[in-house]
């Protein structure tokens, strides 16, 4: 700071009397002329103020007042002011008035210091004023203040413009810094002098860690005070125990205590006792005994000081309940002050508090007990905070270092209130963190769910803070918010609101890898959705928090038009195309009866469009039937619509014969068993897979489902032997064509005419490149650990694919590739690089058959045909070849940075026809090119694109 100041006065004497001002750090302009005096007059309006203050005062320098006073001024408005015309003055009416002269432009966010040579203004150590003025003679600014010391200048707030404080170091030029003041320390000595009823004490060991002077105040009882620091022996006018206070306090008024306590004693006793005591601070406001996570790791206790004094805890103690953990021995040198936090946390504290019940104290130095905390079964997440002088409750509203915080007084909901809609225990991937929940608000009002707890199967409980489902609303959380960790089957979730109450609880039985699991009593008559396309004339897909799902209509049967199972039947067309014309991107509303969802994952509903019932609708308009396989509360009627179109001959009707046709599919339909569906479940909820429009053909008035057969749907892997627990058995197919393939009528087998029953799959498609997994669970299909097969059978009845296998172990995951091994490979070290490399693991491959034909070249790579994706490489003699790379396994950006294209490179292609296709790229000879030097960083660099092409035999297989 001395060099700041020197500095200062350099430039004075370097540019002589001209320099009126003084810019520190700050691009402005300084221009000095002559200028009349400019009487100070009001204060300028509040319309009219600018964006200049004064930021900082130093009245009393350490060293040299004539040199090293100064008046700063900010700028903290948007533009640049012009001071020109400005005038700064002092209470003082002796040293007369500062006038800025000349250009002095002032960028917004710059400082502009004016020392005491420059200004002439003398400012008085003990107490004076700074009034800025603006060129018309208003008062901009003013501050009037004290001394707080030699040395200590006062300034405006760095976060608050308005609040002045006192800084211990100066900053001019610079933002002003906060620096927190060390608060004194008391300290009381006994002196030889005290006996009976005669006290003789001293505070000359107290201290300030600043090496602020310090004033003293001692309270004797009996009314008596003392201003010294080494008071007159004190004489008590009553016998008995007296409490002796010794309040320090620095310059800045911060202050500390100490106590003690005095037996004063008769002369004619022997009694003459003294000791040191400490007074109760009640500093305990937070404490956290059972954290989320691990306990030993992250409990904590909270402190607060709440006293206009600081306390020096130094030697005092921390502890639990009696008799148990150590007592944590607070460091030397702690000090919480005035209005402050202060928190202690594991690991370090070593007192392991139980989350069943526990007492948490603070001792002083003498190991006495100053606060005890006691407290009963510790919610986990939640704090156990004063919310008044004497009173703690538990909180989830933890807020270490911060004022404590309280959900309001709880509210009592009733049951289904809040509801359980869907629920995703068995996302893809990765469990932990990703499982999900959709918690859906039924009332007209927001739901605040702090203090709100959810419990599992197993009795976890875990608690929910700050969050709220707006009206009608829902709210997602995944498990790292709602900590509880959801098991894939036998599994349920119970909701209680924060008085306890049972609100809603769910259960599911299974859940496969990303399938949403929904709660059918989520589904409340009089839900509105949108149609987002029509299926068929009695189905249509609807938006449901952003997923999309199948709505069956309740009690009405339209004829086939696209079941993959089914032949199209007649008028099945007309009804599709009906319902489309009313439905297709329009808003309707949901009623529902006894079953909301079918086995199939549907939803069941009697749909309104309007005033208007749909189902009812298609009965009179003869475009569907009454479906009578189960029974609903709308029976009678829609039995008598459908009599009164059967007796018009309207719609479907119109045929004589339909009416027989339809009386025998409702005849075989109800002699085949159904499955109820369990109450009270959680159920998949799944969008039905079915062919698009754009798939289908009519023939003449008949809808013809298309060819779904295609070479490109193969088996991309399946898992015979799961670990128990871990995973579930599983086939998955691969569509590596370019276009979508249709699923109708494909079959998974095991041993074909033998083992497990083949599996037809339902329709859908695959997207080219995509993937489709089938689990036990759905195709029933039982894979022996041992000697067994895997088909895939094409809609006309031929093998389109097959993998066998002798053997398996835990969690060998079979493909054409030879599979991901488990147990990994070992490893071992090669002679000539010491490098680690990976070893094939010895046993027999997975057999499969394969008819493709392949080459490989050797030559040089000419171009490459960036837009076209075809490489062109000169082979021997001159002759050329064009060779794709679109769809190609390898990594041809990074194949193009390692690859040294003016050497001969090897490639292994596939040739049908006149196309060629890349499958592999590599040097020539590239064993033996490589010197046993660079073979360290060599093999691994060629590793990396040796691995590239690893999907070859799964591409083969595409284009086989």
């Amino acid at each position: 700071m001395k060099k700041l100041f020197i500095v200062a006065v350099s430039l004075l004497i370097f540019f002589g009397p001209e320099l009126h001002v003084l810019a520190v750090d700050v691009p402005t302009q300084v221009i000095v002329v002559s200028s009349d005096d400019i009487p100070p007059s009001e204060p300028i309006p509040p319309s009219e103020v600018p964006a200049i203050v004064i930021n900082e005062i130093l009245a009393d320098p350490q060293e040299l007042d004539a040199e090293n006073e100064f008046i700063e001024l900010y700028n903290a408005g948007a533009e640049t002011i012009d001071l020109y015309g400005w005038q700064l003055d002092d209470a003082r009416a002796d040293d007369g008035s500062f006038y800025f002269e000349s250009n002095c432009l002032l960028e917004p966010g710059a400082y502009l210091v004016l020392f005491r040579p420059q200004t002439d203004i003398t400012l008085n150590n003990d107490s004076d004023s700074v009034i800025l003025f603006n060129s018309k003679g208003y008062e901009v600014d003013r501050f009037d203040f004290t001394s707080q010391g030699s040395g200590r200048s006062w300034g405006r707030h760095p976060s608050n413009i308005e609040e002045w404080l006192v800084f211990k170091n100066p900053t001019p030029g610079f933002v002003n810094e906060l620096e927190v003041n060390a608060l004194p320390v008391a300290v009381i000595e006994v002196q030889k002098d005290t006996r009976r009823m005669k006290l003789n004490v001293t505070g000359a060991g107290s201290y300030d860690p600043d090496g602020d002077k310090l004033t003293f105040m001692w309270e004797f009882e009996e009314g008596s005070y003392d201003q010294r620091e080494n008071p007159l022996i004190y004489t008590y006018q009553t016998p008995g125990e007296k409490v002796i206070r010794l309040t320090v306090t620095d310059s800045l008024g911060d202050s500390g205590q100490a106590e003690m306590l005095f037996f004063a004693a008769e002369e004619d006793t022997e009694e003459e006792t003294q000791l040191e005591v400490f007074p109760v601070y009640a500093l305990f406001s937070e404490v956290m005994p059972s954290p989320v996570g691990v306990d030993d790791e992250n409990e904590w206790i909270e402190l607060y000081n709440e006293h206009s004094f600081g306390i020096d805890l130094s030697g005092w103690y921390l502890d639990d309940d009696e008799g148990k953990s150590s007592p944590y021995k607070i460091p030397d040198g702690t000090v919480i002050y005035r209005n402050s936090y202060m928190v202690f946390s594991e690991p370090g504290l070593g007192l392991s508090f139980k989350n069943s019940d526990d007492v948490v104290r603070i001792l002083d130095p003498n190991k006495n007990v100053n606060q005890a905390i006691h407290y009963f079964e510790a919610r986990e997440g939640w704090s156990f905070a004063r919310q008044s002088f004497d009173v703690f409750e538990w909180t989830p509203l933890f807020t270490p270092e911060l004022p404590n915080k309280f959900p309001p007084p709880p509210i009592s909901y009733n049951f289904g209130d809040i509801v359980f809609e869907a629920v995703l225990p068995n996302p893809e991937g990765e469990d932990s963190g990703n499982e999900q929940i959709v918690l859906k608000n039924t009332l007209d009002e927001e739901v605040d769910l702090t203090g709100w707890t959810m419990v599992d199967a197993g009795g976890a409980e875990k608690s929910l803070s700050e969050q709220v489902i707006p009206v009608g609303g829902n709210l997602t959380m995944l498990s790292s918010e709602f900590k509880l960790s959801l098991n894939n089957s036998d599994e349920s979730l119970s909701l209680f609101d924060a008085t306890g109450g049972l609100i809603d609880e769910i259960r599911w039985q299974t859940s496969s890898s990303g399938q949403w699991l929904f709660n059918p009593n989520s589904f409340k008559n009089g839900m509105e959705v949108k149609v987002v396309r029509v299926i068929d004339g009695d189905t249509f897909v609807i938006d449901l928090n952003e997923k999309q799902f199948t709505v069956r209509m309740i009690g009405i049967d339209t004829p086939e038009t696209v079941h993959p199972f089914k032949p199209i039947e007649y008028y099945g067309r007309q009804a599709a195309d009906f319902l489309k014309s009313i439905l297709s991107g329009q808003w309707v509303t949901l009623e529902f009866d006894a079953n909301k969802i079918d086995k199939y994952g549907r939803v069941l509903a009697y749909v309104y469009w309007g005033d208007e019932m749909i189902n009812e609708r298609i009965l009179k308009e003869g475009y569907g039937y009454a479906y009578t396989r189960f029974p609903f509360q709308f029976l009678k009627e829609f039995l008598a619509l459908e009599a009164e179109a059967r007796q018009a001959g309207i719609g479907l009707w119109e045929n004589q014969k339909v009416e027989s046709i339809i009386n025998e599919i409702i005849s075989m339909e109800l002699l085949t068993e159904e499955e109820e569906l369990p109450e009270e479940l959680l159920l998949p909820l799944i969008e039905e897979g079915v062919l698009s429009e754009e798939e289908t053909e009519i023939v003449g008035e008949v809808l013809v489902l298309p060819d779904c057969s295609s070479e490109y749907l193969k088996i991309d892997s399946f898992l015979p032997n799961p670990q128990k627990g871990e995973e579930v058995e599983y086939i998955r197919l691969i569509n590596i064509g370019s276009d979508n393939i249709c699923l109708s009528g494909w079959m998974l087998d095991d041993v074909i005419q033998g083992g497990s029953k083949p599996f037809s799959i339902r329709g859908g498609s695959i997207a080219s490149g995509g993937m489709r997994t089938f689990r036990k669970q759905e195709t029933k299909l039982a894979l022996n650990n041992s000697d067994d097969c895997v088909h895939l059978i094409d809609p006309k009845g031929n093998v389109a694919d097959q993998i066998c296998y002798k053997k398996t172990h835990k969690n060998e995951i079979f493909t054409h590739a030879g599979g991901d091994w488990v147990p990994k490979p070992k490893s071992k070290k090669t002679k000539v690089s010491n490098v680690t490399l990976r070893h094939k693991f010895k046993r027999d491959f997975i057999s499969y058959q394969s008819d493709l034909l392949t080459n490989s070249y050797v030559g040089k790579v000419v171009s490459f045909g960036e837009a076209t994706e075809v490489m062109v490489m000169e082979l021997e003699a001159g002759r050329h070849i064009h060779i794709s790379y679109a769809g190609s396994p390898v990594n041809m950006a990074l194949a193009k940075e390692l690859i040294d294209f003016s050497e001969p490179v090897k490639v292994q292609v596939y040739e049908s026809g006149d196309l060629i296709t890349l499958l592999s790229i590599e040097p020539f000879h590239f064993f033996t090119q490589i010197s046993r030097n660079e073979a360290g960083v060599g093999i691994w660099i060629w590793l990396l694109i040796l691995l590239m092409p690893l999907p070859l035999l799964m591409f083969l297989r595409k284009r086989g």
